[in-house]
């Protein structure tokens, strides 16, 4: 089993520690667990169009829907233990883009270093069942296959515009490896 995470953005959903860590033996994968974490940031502005500071971002990565993952780039399982995707959308008058892409990881726990917004995610542990633990924002998170955490957190340092940033974490379960698309190698 290989574990495949979404970084996007999410909530509080219990204090749970899972220490069962995943078995090597079960490499080379059939079935991955899809795991999504995503960051929504959005806004209220009382006195203006836009934010000051408004950004674009644009470089979605992956996309999923009706249980097929299709990736932009090529992606190698070989040598991880699990998948990480991580994304951001910005939604006006913040910004707007989405940008989204998919990481292998061979250790736990794991925090990204290549994405700010994705440093608020650690994976601690997967169990072999699928259910993943995991701090996010320093909240302990653990969810069984089907579940979703959600945790918004607004920013209220310019009042002319209070800035909402969501975060979400669901367990999609797992997919077959033939449902992931990606360009070869």
């Amino acid at each position: 089993m290989i574990v495949l995470l979404f970084c996007c953005a999410c909530g509080n959903a219990g204090s749970q520690t899972i220490s069962t860590p995943i078995v090597e033996s079960l490499k080379p994968p059939s079935r991955y667990l899809f795991v999504e974490y995503w960051t929504d940031v959005a806004a209220i502005t009382l006195k203006k169009e836009s934010c000051d500071n408004f950004a674009y971002i644009d470089g979605p990565g992956y996309s999923y829907e009706a249980k097929t993952l299709r990736s932009v780039f090529h992606v190698e399982f070989t040598e991880s233990v699990s998948i990480l995707g991580c994304g951001k959308q910005l939604n006006h008058p913040v910004g707007t883009g989405i940008f989204s892409n998919l990481y292998p990881i061979s250790d736990f726990p794991y925090t990204p270093d290549w994405a700010d917004f994705c440093q608020t995610l650690t994976i601690d542990n997967i169990d072999t069942s699928g259910i993943i633990s995991a701090k996010v924002n320093d909240k302990t998170v653990s969810l069984a296959i089907g579940q979703e955490w959600t945790d918004s957190i607004t920013d209220r340092s310019d009042p002319s515009c209070e800035k909402v940033t969501t975060y979400r974490l669901t367990n999609f379960g797992f997919i077959d490896a033939n449902q992931i698309i990606m360009p070869e190698k």
